[in-house]
């Protein structure tokens, strides 16, 4: 999303108050507006505001998300996810993916902000799509694999928060959770970001 008061160009993540953002454009056309990476591209856009969230919290509300659009039992959520990592949507894949596939489009810098910060982009934001995700109880060995899944995003909100970043310097701080890559190497030909 463009602010054209301000000048600042926001990526929308999914659970990440994109509904809330998008919002703002609909209600203020004349100060928002929505745009794909051309539009970044075409004018040269070398920043781009991130709204980062805590993985955990993040994941447990995607999940409610999903029970709630797929209509599955948190049984079948647990099973999934121990089994593979269950339904991989916008709403649980990793935010650090959606920073990549702006990088991979545009050469750009991204400051990241907490998603408590989403008040200051306009005060009359208002928040939607809170869905609840404390009724979600999960086993500590799913919790685990939720744990090891997502750090990309613990790796993205514990070390860059209100910091600006290019996705190269992310990755480089990825790379050295030696856990995380001994599993991804299993992975190299489907995962060539990591690997080049």
């Amino acid at each position: 999303m463009f602010d054209n008061q301000r000048g600042e160009y926001y990526l929308t993540i999914h659970k990440n108050g994109s509904s809330s953002l998008e919002r703002l454009a609909v209600d203020n056309p004349t100060r928002y507006s929505l745009h794909n990476t051309e539009f970044l591209k075409k004018n040269n856009v070398d920043r781009v505001v991130v709204f980062v969230r805590d993985p955990i919290k993040r994941v447990m509300s995607g999940l409610a998300t999903q029970m709630a659009i797929y209509s599955i039992s948190q049984q079948a959520i647990e099973k999934m996810t121990n089994n593979t990592f269950g339904i991989i949507d916008s709403h649980t894949i990793p935010q650090f993916w959606f920073l990549m596939a702006v990088a991979k489009e545009l050469d750009c810098k991204f400051d990241i902000r907490s998603l408590d910060m989403l008040n200051l982009v306009d005060y009359n934001i208002q928040q939607l799509n809170k869905s609840s995700s404390n009724n979600i109880k999960l086993s500590d060995a799913t919790l685990t694999k939720i744990n090891h899944f997502y750090t990309e995003d613990i790796v993205l909100f514990n070390q860059f928060q209100n910091s600006t970043a290019t996705v190269e310097e992310i990755r480089t701080k990825i790379l050295l959770e030696t856990n995380f890559i001994d599993d991804l190497n299993q992975y190299k030909e489907c995962l060539t970001f990591y690997f080049k």
